[in-house]
């Protein structure tokens, strides 16, 4: 499996483990969740030229669109049909809420090189998968905190024992500082939720993390990182080595 489709349906299977439901719009069948972190997506191709299964998705709904991703060669073809995609969206009353960049690493044991990776991070810092009730409740705040919404605990206590997936909290003496998700299908392991507690934003922490995340990528036999970058946090993936791959848009239904 390419590339491409491997970031997507490592995204798409994480939402599924999030809880999701089947929801029949008009003769198309998608899935949602219903509760955080309430995306609506298609398993096929997303139909450009019908869009009046629009009107049947729930209001607090995030609708995400890619391009059609039918082989390793994105073609001009696909890119039209997107771009219809979108304009239908916008003409529905939709809007944009954000987008990202799907972005990958290739696991090597070279890996580092690109960002000078010298295998000793700083003094203090130390990374662990959320074991106890305690723990998540700590997680649960530092990431709500870092991303500005309310993160649903049920969703993230049941994934605790998954073997397919890792959910970590950073600390820096001894202090949690710091969020992260792994979730592995196949060879590639997606990086979720990387969120830093304010206090300790623009002090390098970011890049520290995802420095041991790389690491014990590695040590988790993954082949591939795949993950979605905000605008913001794309430069840090960048300097770690990740390559871009294409652009998620993430819409909303304007209820103004």
């Amino acid at each position: 499996m390419y590339i491409d489709q491997s970031n997507v349906n490592n995204l798409k299977s994480l939402w599924v483990k999030y809880g999701s439901q089947p929801l029949q719009l008009g003769n198309y069948m998608t899935k949602i969740n219903t509760h955080w972190p309430y995306r609506c997506w298609f398993d096929d191709v997303i139909p450009s030229i019908d869009s009046s299964w629009l009107k049947n998705i729930p209001d607090s709904t995030i609708f995400p669109i890619w391009a059609a991703l039918r082989n390793a060669k994105h073609t001009t073809h696909e890119f039209a049909e997107l771009s219809l995609i979108d304009k239908q969206l916008k003409k529905h009353n939709w809007f944009c809420l954000f987008e990202q960049t799907a972005m990958y690493l290739a696991l090597t044991n070279d890996a580092f090189e690109p960002m000078g990776y010298q295998g000793q991070p700083r003094i203090g810092f130390a990374i662990k998968k959320v074991g106890t009730p305690k723990e998540l409740t700590l997680w649960i705040n530092i990431a709500s905190e870092a991303f500005g919404y309310s993160i649903d605990r049920v969703v993230i206590e049941k994934l605790i024992y998954d073997q397919d997936m890792k959910i970590l909290m950073a600390y820096y003496n001894d202090t949690a500082i710091a969020t992260a998700v792994l979730h592995k299908t196949g060879d590639s392991i997606g990086v979720h939720q990387v969120g830093v507690k304010k206090t300790f934003q623009g002090k390098g922490f970011a890049s520290i993390l995802m420095q041991e995340i790389i690491a014990l990528s590695l040590s988790w036999q993954g082949k591939h990182i795949v993950l979605q970058a905000s605008q913001s946090g794309k430069p840090l993936y960048e300097s770690l080595g990740f390559k871009s791959q294409f652009i998620i848009k993430n819409y909303k239904k304007n209820v103004d």
